[in-house]
């Protein structure tokens, strides 16, 4: 019952990262729905073992987290370009300031 109910959690949580993934590669994608697809068939194969079954449940669950871990690494790529940026500009403006008090003494 419980490698059950850790399959079915692992499917519901595979499916909603797979709608809300923008970073990642098409074809891991489409790992993650064969082995969606493979853990359900299991699930309802009445012949699978518990550890047939949880042996499904883990290999989803890993190519999940590294789908995770490439969403994550790449939004925090295009996070930190945005930031570099603006850093940038703000360096350019920080002499601009030494200057003026240069000036005052």
């Amino acid at each position: 019952v419980e490698s059950k109910n850790n399959a079915e959690t692992q499917c519901h949580t595979a499916e909603k990262q797979l709608s809300e993934w923008k970073h990642v590669s098409d074809a891991e994608k489409e790992n993650v729905k064969t082995l969606l697809n493979e853990l359900r068939a299991a699930m309802e194969n009445p012949n699978t073992g518990k550890d047939d079954l949880a042996a499904a449940t883990d290999k989803l669950q890993k190519a999940v987290m590294e789908c995770g871990r490439t969403e994550y690494q790449q939004a925090a790529a295009s996070s930190n370009s945005g930031n570099q940026q603006q850093e940038g500009d703000q360096k350019q403006e920080e002499p601009k300031k030494e200057e003026g008090e240069q000036k005052k003494e």
